[in-house]
């Protein structure tokens, strides 16, 4: 009750001095911050190549996942000190993308006649994921960063909703997060192609996925 009425009261004063004193002026306040170091982040391979795939191997009426056609890379981030940060993505083709109900899905180019050819996922694994040589945790936070799930030893698709990944490898106060110098993560991209009675394939159809991964300093 008593931080409710300090509001009002300011309120109100601030109004009776701005109705007596119209000044001709405006304030700018800028703020930002200086964080320790900064962080590079390298692909061990940057093009994920699935391959050729035949419409034989395709289903007709509804969407194909292809598992089996996963491809791995190791994205490796370090950091001139330790640093806090979360991995997010964004979509370069996002008007491609098939059923992306959960932000997870990324686009894969549309054919010559428009029409999308399918999705693709980008998952962080944990096999083979470390933060600093420990095993790594992964969490999914919200775009401001300041709501975290549980950490988990368990895999997580980025994400271009703007929700975020996060990295530990134990529990930290505030449940987010911790500062690494170095990860070495496992990134998988699967396949989902649209069915192919929706899609026009007289030609070849090339896959033309593009992504931006960036990140998002805590």
């Amino acid at each position: 009750m008593k931080t409710r009425t300090r509001i009002t009261l300011l309120a109100t004063l601030l109004t009776s001095v701005a109705t007596a004193v119209a000044a001709p002026s405006v304030d700018i306040t800028v703020t930002g911050s200086i964080v320790p170091g900064g962080c590079t982040p390298t692909l061990s391979n940057a093009l994920f190549d699935h391959g050729r795939l035949y419409t034989r191997d395709l289903l007709a009426a509804a969407p194909t996942v292809l598992h089996d056609r996963a491809r791995t890379s190791t994205l490796n981030i370090n950091c001139e000190s330790a640093t806090a940060y979360a991995l997010r993505a964004v979509d370069n083709r996002a008007d491609s993308v098939l059923d992306n109900n959960d932000g997870s899905r990324f686009g894969l180019g549309l054919t010559t006649n428009n029409e999308k050819i399918g999705s693709y996922r980008l998952r962080v694994e944990p096999e083979g994921s470390t933060l600093d040589g420990e095993p790594a945790l992964l969490l999914l936070g919200s775009p401001s960063g300041r709501v975290w799930s549980p950490a988990e030893r368990r895999g997580r698709s980025l994400r271009n909703d703007g929700r975020l990944i996060g990295l530990t490898s134990r529990s930290v106060e505030g449940g987010g997060p911790m500062a690494a110098k170095n990860a070495a993560l496992t990134l998988t991209s699967y396949l989902t192609i649209a069915p192919t009675d929706s899609l026009t394939l007289d030609d070849e159809v090339p896959l033309a996925g593009v992504a931006t991964l960036e990140l998002f300093y805590l």
